[in-house]
């Protein structure tokens, strides 16, 4: 939705503008820039977004998707702006938050070493 609304930003800006009264919606540069830096760091979740809303999602699949998102995904960047490092930053501080536990680790793992697409490759 944050690219739809990069993408049409000239036509809601010409829209927006041609009325008085929606004149002050009118997004401003650091709006513009806060949208940008919002869209760089989520985009790349996006795949992983898609497949949690999937109708069987399995608790096996919770630790190799961690690891792919802490190694891979929100590897910080050199060439990404401050407030997309703040954002990925944020996202990896509350994933490593959640499965802190020994008991939830251990569960995971356990089922994760179940299932045979992860058995070899993530445990």
């Amino acid at each position: 939705m944050i690219a739809k609304i990069l993408e049409q930003q000239q036509a809601i800006i010409f829209v927006l503008s041609s009325d008085r009264k929606a004149s002050h919606l009118i997004l401003s540069w650091q709006d513009i820039d806060v949208w940008g830096a919002t869209n760089e760091a989520l985009s790349l979740l996006a795949d992983f977004t898609d497949m949690s809303g999937e109708k069987y999602v399995t608790g096996s699949s919770i630790l190799p998707i961690l690891r792919l998102l802490k190694s891979s995904v929100l590897k910080e960047n050199p060439n990404n702006k401050p407030m997309a490092k703040k954002i990925r930053s944020a996202i990896l501080s509350d994933l490593s938050d959640r499965y802190v536990e020994p008991e939830v680790t251990t569960i995971l793992e356990l089922i994760s070493m179940i299932d045979p697409r992860f058995k070899e490759r993530h445990v």
